[in-house]
This record gives C-alpha cells, sequence and structure tokens, in this order.
C-alpha cells in the first residue's frame, strides 16, 4: 500500500529525481538518448485523430524528462548561489 506524502515530502522526492535526469541528460550519453528517443518518437500528426494522440502520447516520457531536467538545473543553480 503506498504511503500518502505531504507537500513537502513530495517536493523533495521530484528535486531528488530532477537533480538525477539533470546529471544524466547534462551528459554526453543522456544527450544521445533523448535524441535517439525524439528520433523514435518524432512529433508529428498520424494517419487519423487517434493515431495522432497515439503519437503524441508516445512523447510523454521525453516531455517528463525534460521537465525533470530543468528542474534540476534550477536545484543546482539555487545550491550554487
Amino acid at each position: 500500500m503506498s504511503k500518502t506524502r505531504t507537500k513537502d515530502e513530495a517536493l523533495k522526492a521530484v528535486r531528488s529525481k530532477a537533480k538525477t535526469v539533470s546529471r544524466f541528460m547534462n551528459s554526453p550519453i543522456g544527450a544521445k538518448v533523448i535524441k535517439m528517443l525524439e528520433m523514435e518518437f518524432p512529433v508529428d500528426f498520424g494517419k487519423d485523430p487517434h493515431d495522432t494522440y497515439r503519437k503524441l502520447g508516445n512523447r510523454e516520457p521525453i516531455e517528463y524528462l525534460k521537465q525533470l531536467q530543468r528542474i534540476g538545473e534550477t536545484e543546482d543553480q539555487d545550491e550554487t548561489t
């Protein structure tokens, strides 16, 4: 059974994930992985609305990683100032 988190606990968990993802994505191999995923799941229209939404859904993990990367970079900047 999952434990209900407080807002502070949830923010701490997101920040921790974000720092890890940011460090990975800013490495040479991380950049290659994202480029590879973007090529595998390009943003384009499908042959019908259902196909278009499926393709957009395939991109969600990539966008999630990019969001975590931005959060992690912001956290890293806050720690250095």
